[in-house]
């Protein structure tokens, strides 16, 4: 199911030349305060392992989509900043990504939702216990 979630937003996603990873980047800078956040906040707020974020944020950088500074006051840390660019172009795919998500979930009423997010937050908890 979860690759098949992922083919389905990676096809929306292709039209902005991006991956459903590099699309989660732009989306959480773009929905943190100054839209801005830590290399390691990232990584972790994308599920990422921190090589495969170092990766996908050099790619965004190359395209100018994201700025990278050292922390003020902590020169190991890595300050990862959404530009001009990546703000115009997360607003752009945005309504098509959310509309991909919207249609998946159509089909089922609230109670069905809520027991799909309860199963889900379940297997979550036994995930992170079993780790």
């Amino acid at each position: 199911m979860q690759k098949t979630f992922r083919d389905t937003t990676n096809a929306v996603l292709k039209k902005y030349d991006l991956t459903d990873t590099s699309y989660m980047v732009l989306a959480i800078l773009y929905g943190s305060v100054d839209e801005t956040s830590t290399a390691s906040e990232l990584s972790e707020a994308c599920h990422e392992k921190p090589a495969n974020l170092t990766r996908v944020c050099d790619e965004l950088a190359a395209r100018g989509l994201i700025e990278r500074r050292p922390k003020p006051g902590d020169r190991r840390a890595v300050m990862i900043s959404l530009s001009d660019s990546g703000r115009a172009l997360i607003e752009r795919a945005l309504p098509d990504a959310s509309s991909t998500v919207t249609a998946a979930y159509a089909g089922f009423s609230p109670a069905e939702l809520r027991q799909m997010a309860d199963l889900y937050a379940g297997l979550l908890v036994k995930l992170n216990a079993d780790a």
